[in-house]
């Protein structure tokens, strides 16, 4: 990758230099690698309540209220081919007209591997 890390907390990549499908080291809320998803989000692995799953944090500069947690800061990865950036996927609709989603195991074991190799 050709980002150079980020050597203070108010330095960050801005939201314009991030690319889809490319993982960054992050500094947010929950998240610690997230998947840039082409937009204003990252989905990454999040731990709560004894639970892990994906999640999705908004960078730093979202527009759109004042949900931005995150800053990206050096990008680690891009995602294989075959490897979306979504958390989930639509499956259909159940009998009551809810919608029924699956999760993106193949991102969530992506990130999984990374995490665990970034702290060996």
């Amino acid at each position: 990758m050709n980002n150079s890390p980020i050597r203070s907390v108010s330095d960050y990549l801005r939201l314009e230099d991030c690319a889809p499908r490319t993982v960054y080291r992050l500094r947010s809320r929950n998240l610690a690698y997230g998947a840039f998803d082409g937009k204003d989000g990252f989905i990454g692995i999040r731990k709560k309540f004894g639970n892990t799953f994906l999640d999705t944090e908004y960078h730093w500069d979202y527009k759109r209220g004042p949900y931005g947690t995150v800053k990206p800061l050096e990008a680690v990865a891009i995602l294989p081919g075959g490897i979306d950036a979504t958390e989930r996927y639509f499956r259909g609709m159940d009998g009551r007209g809810l919608e029924l989603y699956i999760e993106n195991e193949d991102l969530f074991k992506f990130l999984e591997e990374l995490e665990t190799k970034k702290w060996d």
